[in-house]
């Protein structure tokens, strides 16, 4: 009888230990998760494909921080028109967008296009599906500033 309740006590605190382990050290959170997107493709002008790099990093913190004004300083002045009419909803969410990957697929002087995996995750309560999009975003020069022209989703896996 004791030996059964010894079993049975071990077999409540060994579940109850799987339990804490699997909500705290293995729980899928921004921390532990975070990637640093490197270039990768073809490049011929690091500086030009890292400038552009860094005005995506700074184009999605600005996403999940809800900084419109940073977030349009981002665009073309072309892009920025048209993207000021589909932001009425960019409260709504409480979204983090992380960059996974970033490729040059062309560059030119005055331009680069590449092809980036981002992840988009809803910190939020109101519904919002997770998923990993596939972007071609276009670069160009504009005023002496590498801006973003363009973004055009080419594939979105959902995940969770």
């Amino acid at each position: 009888m004791y030996k059964m309740i010894r079993i049975f006590i071990f077999l409540l605190i060994s579940f109850f230990l799987f339990f804490i382990w699997l909500g705290s050290d293995h729980q899928d959170t921004v921390s532990n998760r975070q990637i640093t997107a490197t270039l990768s493709g073809k490049i011929t002008d690091k500086e030009s494909a890292q400038n552009c790099l860094d005005l995506v990093k700074k184009n999605l913190a600005a996403a999940t921080e809800k900084n419109l004004e940073t977030y349009l300083a981002t665009l073309s002045d072309k892009a920025q028109a048209d993207t000021k009419k589909e932001l009425s909803s960019i409260d709504s969410y409480d979204l983090e967008h992380e960059l996974i990957a970033f490729k040059v697929l062309e560059q030119r002087p005055d331009s680069l296009f590449v092809e980036v995996f981002q992840r988009t995750s809803n910190q939020g309560t109101t519904h919002y599906q997770n998923h990993i999009a596939q972007i071609h975003y276009t670069f160009m020069i504009e005023a002496g500033e590498w801006k973003i022209t363009d973004a055009i989703i080419t594939n979105i896996e959902q995940i969770d």
